[in-house]
């Protein structure tokens, strides 16, 4: 699937693990969250194409980079809120929105839905954040380009 990534790292596999204890307590849980969406962050920002720009530091002008697009951080509510500090922490500059949906099995049509009435948002990268907890789909990041 496009734009559908899989991240198979070690360290996501220790911390989803303390997601799924049921004698885990609530702030080792939000710690191994926030652990996973940073290295989430980090994968699937690896693409992300940034253009240059001109900026003064206290000696000389230089060249730097900034990205090209807006990134939108999309949690799908209420699961993949917990995931979003975790991004903000990698893409301070991200913008948040939210979606809303009570059945996992209807998530894949309301987001095919939603990307395609997106398209008229050229100049953002839309990021969407869930939580399932099934064992194959752990912790997803759907993006829209």
């Amino acid at each position: 699937m496009k734009n559908f990534y899989i991240v198979d790292h070690p360290l996501i596999k220790k911390d989803l693990t303390i997601l799924r204890d049921k004698n885990t307590q609530p702030e080792i849980f939000r710690s191994a969250l926030q652990r996973i969406s940073n290295l989430l962050a980090a994968e699937i920002s690896k693409n992300i194409i940034l253009e240059q720009t001109e900026i003064e530091t206290p000696l000389e002008k230089t060249i730097g980079y900034k990205l090209k697009k807006q990134i939108v951080l999309v949690p799908v509510l209420r699961a993949g809120l917990g995931m979003v500090n975790g991004f903000l922490e990698l893409i301070p500059d991200s913008k948040v929105g939210h979606m809303v949906c009570r059945e996992m099995k209807k998530l894949w049509n309301l987001l095919n839905i939603t990307s395609k009435l997106l398209l008229n948002l050229k100049n953002r990268i839309l990021y969407f954040l869930i939580q399932c907890w099934q064992p194959v789909e752990a912790l997803l990041v759907l993006s829209h380009t």
